[in-house]
């Protein structure tokens, strides 16, 4: 049961009960109403009782509603309600005004509480300080109004609750937790308020839901309105200045206005109806995009402005002069011309007197308006007189009549062709058309009658280039009548240049060895055809060019005719494919010396098609001498090495048999992961000779990014990972743990006289000699609680020993570290073990501080 059924519903019982106890002898209030004057306290009212000026509760209604008034006195009482039960409430002439140091809200309603809210009469509640009717979050408000009730709803200029809506306290004089709004539904009533929805927080949230019937009738007229809108669909709303209709909206009270300075707007889906009954005062702008209906003329009072580019209609009533009847036109021959006479008159009401300037807009009459038509006698078949005749429907006293003769006919004798159709042009295809078209049949008699079109028939519609008339013809009572009207048809253009065929053809493949053909696809007129030429197919890949020529079939030739360029020229391609990187031959490493890293092994390339690969044609693996990669100079964890060309207009190359052209190499080099090895400075070696000019120093580096020259062409030993790796088990072998092995790369630079910039040198010095190397001890590592072995690969042939060849040189402990002599510069792997006990203090010392380091590691 919906809301208006169950006031009917509750009215009807209220009416019974007051008969039964009238009967009786005894008399009691309708519907059991509690009435309350507020002037003489606030009310409270619960769940199922109220309570005033903090009295004592008391019931409330049973089946009725809480009727508070303060017959237009002013107060400053207000009134909570604290429930979560629906309560029914009137409001009739009550004004309240709270003042922000008392009373807070002058209407309160709990979170969970809902109130029905009736308004008679006029009803004003202000708060200086809180919302004039709070309705906190998860609140329920349905207002309607009953005999033109209304409600003005404001807060004062320094309040930052809503007009109807959240606030910032309750009525206990507790701070909200915040001012969000609840559900507000306004079927009916003139409201004025401050503002809808949330409490002023200094943003634009939404927050809370304005509802409405289906049929709702309000007139909303807020500053602003923060809760959501969507659920309301009919009834006017001011959002500040900016009004709009909302679903069909008939203006049911007199006085209501559009002010200065604010415009309603009727959108594309609103009806506004404005009665003649109650006008609508435009003192602002009043813009329809919608449908806009008046009553007459005086519908629209003030001085603003009208506008918009909706339909426009007008409701006012019929005068004789205003439409036509068909008068001794039309001859009694048996049938039944009622459906004619009404569509006479209606299509004559069009034509006269259909429109009105209405503050500069034209207003077109309703179609058939509100008025009745009648014709007496109601069947028009039999010769004799008639009535037409148009009846208010307010007032059936208003009355516009005419009359019209039927006369008799006699014997159907011939058709005559009035005013021919407006069509006469006609194009191969179309069929003949009766618009515009006016015919007569003549009677033994003399008499004419006019016919509607449907009446006269078409010999055949179906219309052939060449072809100069068409046949028309009309029966009555078994007897056929004819006549011709002239006509032109020409062959039908078939313009090539609009039909889709480029858009919908396939020109874009991709190579895969085998024949790819242009593949021409459209929706073609019946009788046109195609044929390809040119380049159409093709198995490399590549630009080609087809040709498209289009032609009619013979039997079309003469009914159609073919313009616009029918000899064209469309390019397709076959794409190569898009190979990609094998990453799988490639290592990088770099350290913070260099700020390039280094790059060994090959780059591949994978996707060539197996027949294509098979015939080594193709250049799939390069060398990686062209790449290069730089790094950010930190040494630690892995970081990603972006590959650049080391040239940017050298790159790699497929080769030059034709099969690379069907192929791509990517346009981006990968992208790969690389340790960034620390490089610590020290003395150069004491064997080298210094001075004229020269400096030189002895980098380690902790771990291996250099591969020697001699080494890289050494399948053992082409990669950094793989010499570290020897080296490592090199030093295993001597019963080292690899936890206790690290790896460094030795390298001698030189810098001459005037240069900025260190280079990697061979020391000058007899090999067999060799060059001494210091090595720091790493962190927990002690002199005399630890022995070093070193193991030395050869960078290149030197005297007896191959490149590669990996030797163990004599270790010598110093203060400052381990000492060993080397052929040259090259990658070491230092690994330590324990050292033999020896005697005194110092061993004991050494031990602990062995057990220490041992921990740390």
């Amino acid at each position: 049961m919906n809301k208006k059924q169950m006031h009917t519903k509750r009215n009807l019982i209220g009416i019974i009960a007051s008969l039964f106890f009238l009967w009786g002898g005894t008399t009691v209030n309708a519907a059991d109403n509690v009435n309350l004057d507020l002037t003489k306290g606030d009310i409270e009212i619960s769940v199922d009782g109220y309570r005033q000026n903090g009295g004592e509760m008391k019931d409330g209604p049973e089946d009725g509603s809480y009727v508070i008034t303060s017959n237009g006195k002013e107060t400053g009482n207000v009134v909570t309600v604290v429930s979560g039960k629906r309560h029914e409430i009137i409001l009739d002439g009550v004004r309240i005004h709270a003042a922000a140091d008392r009373g807070y809200n002058p209407i309160y309603i709990a979170p969970k509480a809902k109130v029905s809210l009736t308004l008679k009469g006029t009803n004003v509640v202000q708060s200086d300080g809180y919302a004039g009717i709070a309705v906190p979050e998860e609140a329920s408000l349905t207002i309607e109004a009953k005999n033109g009730g209304t409600l003005d709803a404001w807060v004062g200029a320094g309040s930052a609750s809503a007009g109807i809506g959240g606030t910032f306290r309750d009525n206990k004089g507790n701070d909200t937790q915040n001012a969000n709004c609840g559900t507000i539904e306004i079927n009916s009533g003139v409201i004025n308020t401050s503002s809808i929805g949330k409490g002023n927080t200094g943003t634009a949230a939404q927050s809370g839901t304005l509802v409405s019937d289906d049929d709702g009738t309000a007139w909303i007229d807020a500053g602003s309105v923060s809760a959501g809108k969507r659920e309301f669909v009919s009834g006017i709303i001011f959002d500040g200045s900016d009004g709009q209709v909302y679903g069909s909206y008939t203006l049911n009270k007199e006085g209501l206005m559009v002010p200065f300075g604010k415009t309603l707007t009727i959108s594309g889906r609103g009806t506004l109806t404005i009665p003649r009954k109650y006008p609508l005062t435009l003192e602002g702008n009043l813009i329809n995009n919608g449908i806009l209906k008046i009553g007459d003329e005086n519908s629209l009072l003030g001085n603003g402005v009208l506008g918009g580019t909706g339909e426009f209609y007008i409701l006012s009533g019929i005068t004789a002069d205003m439409f036509a009847v068909p008068d001794r036109m039309l001859y009694g021959t048996g049938e039944d011309h009622t459906e004619y006479v009404k569509k006479y008159v209606q299509d004559s009401i069009q034509e006269s007197g259909a429109t009105v300037w209405v503050r500069g807009q034209i207003f077109t009459r309703a179609e058939g308006g509100d008025w009745e038509l009648e014709i007496k006698p109601s069947k028009v078949i039999e010769k004799g007189i008639y009535t037409v005749t148009f009846t208010s429907p307010d007032d059936e006293s208003n009355q516009a009549s005419k009359t019209f003769e039927v006369l008799d006919a006699g014997e159907l004798t011939g058709l005559i062709l009035v005013t021919p159709p407006e069509k006469t042009q006609y194009i191969y295809g179309e069929r003949f058309s009766k618009k515009g078209m006016e015919a007569s049949v003549t009677y033994s008699s003399g008499a004419t009658k006019t016919l509607a079109n449907d009446k006269v028939k078409i010999k055949d519609g179906n219309l052939n280039v060449g072809q100069a008339s068409v046949t028309l013809y009309y029966k009555e009572n078994g007897k056929e009548v004819t006549c011709t009207v002239g006509i032109q048809v020409s062959p039908k253009e078939i313009d090539v240049s609009k039909i889709n065929w480029e858009e919908r053809s396939k020109t874009s493949f991709v190579y895969d060895g085998t024949v790819q053909s242009f593949d021409f696809r459209a929706d073609m007129p019946d009788g046109l055809k195609v044929t390809i030429g040119g380049v159409n197919s093709g198995t490399n890949a590549g630009t080609y060019t087809a040709t498209v020529d289009f032609f009619l079939e013979e039997d079309y030739a003469g009914n159609y005719v073919l313009v616009g360029n029918t000899s064209v020229t469309k390019e397709w391609t076959i794409a190569p494919i898009q190979l990609e990187w094998n990453i799988g031959d490639l290592e990088i490493a770099g350290n913070t010396r260099d700020e390039n890293v280094y790059v060994y092994g090959e780059l591949s390339v994978e996707g060539i098609l197996p027949a294509d690969a098979k015939n080594e044609k193709l250049t799939t693996s390069f060398p990686a001498d062209k790449i290069t990669g730089t790094h950010n100079g930190l040494a630690g964890d892995e970081q990603e090495i972006t590959l650049a060309w080391v040239d940017e207009n050298d790159r790699y190359s497929l080769g030059d048999h034709e099969t690379s052209g069907n192929y791509a190499l990517p346009e981006e080099l990968p992208i790969l992961p690389a340790v960034i090895n620390d490089v610590k400075i020290t003395v150069a070696p004491p064997e080298l000779e210094f001075g004229g000019g020269m400096a030189y120093r002895l980098d380690i580096e902790s771990g291996i990014s250099y591969v020697p020259a001699g080494l890289r062409h050494e399948p053992d030993y082409d990669f950094p990972s793989e010499i570290q790796k020897g080296l490592i088990q090199a030093v295993m072998k001597k019963g080292i743990s690899q936890t206790y092995v690290n790896v460094y790369d030795v390298s001698l630079m030189r810098k001459e006289k005037g240069e900025s910039v260190w280079k990697r040198v061979r020391a000058d010095l007899d090999p067999s000699e060799g060059m001494t190397v210091t090595i720091p001890y790493p962190k927990g590592i002690t002199q005399n609680a630890y022995d070093a072995v070193v193991a030395y690969i050869y960078p290149k042939d030197i005297g007896e020993e191959k490149a590669g060849a990996i030797v163990y040189p004599e270790v010598t402990k110093t203060d400052k570290g381990i000492q060993f002599v080397v052929p040259e510069a090259a990658p070491v792997a230092v690994g330590w073990k324990e050292a033999a006990a020896s005697k005194g203090f110092s061993f004991w010392k050494d031990v602990f501080k062995k057990s220490s380091d041992k921990s740390k590691k």
